[in-house]
């Protein structure tokens, strides 16, 4: 999703706060730069979502419990519009039934305790219907098509015509879209898995990148 100005602004103050000043000058009042800066932040943010099930691990300064008592205290706030489901050592979140679409993203917390802290992998994706559809249609093609290259391959190696050679450009294609399908739903949800992720940051009071 491309940035409007003012995130734009901020994006900028925060990526080039530690570059001297001269330099500061050079890219705000320059307009070639600034041009080229901008389209810059936009394709990484963009590239940034081109993953299937983006995700993300940390290490915090408290217990189980302590971290579920942040999220329940955030939830209590009205203008949040996610609701979680809490069990001994993991976390859902999840935006509100009336806010959800199709594509809407949940997070997925588990908590597993260590030496230095609680070790935190966090794991966005889609409602699970959604994924195991996907799953199981990448799955399928997948098996046809190698069933189907096998088959070819035995046929032509001993010279014989391959009847099911159209099989795997079929499938290939298939597979094609509906990856680009689901790069779509998963551009349609990105702003709201921005605002979850930022909604994890602020309860937590901790920064964490998106992987």
């Amino acid at each position: 999703m491309p940035l409007s100005w003012h995130t734009y602004k901020s994006t900028l103050a925060m990526k080039y706060q530690k570059i001297s000043l001269n330099w500061d000058f050079l890219i705000l009042f320059n307009p070639v730069r600034q041009f080229f800066l901008y389209c810059s932040i936009n394709f990484e943010i963009v590239m940034s979502s081109f993953r299937i099930r983006p995700r993300f691990r940390q290490i915090i300064n408290a217990g189980f419990t302590e971290i579920q008592d942040r999220m329940r205290k955030a939830l209590e706030d009205q203008s949040n519009p996610y609701s979680a489901i809490f069990l001994p050592n993991q976390i859902t979140l999840k935006i509100l039934p009336q806010e959800r679409h199709f594509w809407s993203p949940q997070l997925n917390i588990t908590m597993e305790e260590k030496e230095e802290g609680t070790l935190i992998r966090g794991l966005y994706g889609p409602n699970p219907s959604i994924w195991a559809m996907f799953f199981f249609a990448y799955s399928a093609l997948g098996i046809i098509l190698l069933f189907a290259g096998m088959v070819v391959l035995s046929q032509i190696s001993l010279g014989m015509e391959a009847p099911l050679w159209w099989v795997i450009p079929v499938c290939a294609s298939l597979i094609i879209i509906i990856y680009l399908f689901a790069q779509t739903g998963q551009k349609i949800g990105a702003q709201e898995m921005f605002n979850l992720h930022h909604f994890y940051e602020t309860t937590l009071g901790e920064k964490v990148e998106i992987k």
